[in-house]
């Protein structure tokens, strides 16, 4: 199972997009997928990266999901039905990398 994560980054280059996902990645303590990295239209770059989860149930995935949101960030936001889906928002990640926003979703049958 995986997660999506969106990371918005006030950065002005992809150079510097990509070290501010390393360090998101390091601080978090999680291994990404290579991140895409784009342009975002008000202004720095969003990166989209996927989480593996290794999870045997919803549940426990669910919980692995929020203990590694945790770690990326506070105060966050969650969404939808979680019995079937997570999405989680947080407008303070964690660390000073360069991010202003975060938004993490999980789906219960999205496979890896």
């Amino acid at each position: 199972m995986q997660s999506e994560w969106q990371v918005f980054l006030s950065v002005s280059s992809v150079a510097k997009a990509e070290k501010a996902i390393a360090r998101l990645s390091e601080l978090a303590h999680l291994e990404f997928t290579e991140p895409t990295i784009e342009p975002y239209h008000k202004g720095g770059f969003v990166a989209a990266v996927s989480v593996a989860h290794e999870g045997t149930s919803w549940p426990a995935i669910v919980i692995d999901v929020l203990a590694t949101a945790q770690r990326a960030g506070n105060f966050w936001l969650l969404l939808g039905d979680v019995e079937t889906e997570l999405d989680l928002v947080c407008n303070e990640p964690s660390g000073g990398f360069g991010a202003t926003m975060i938004s993490i979703s999980a789906q219960a049958n999205r496979q890896a």
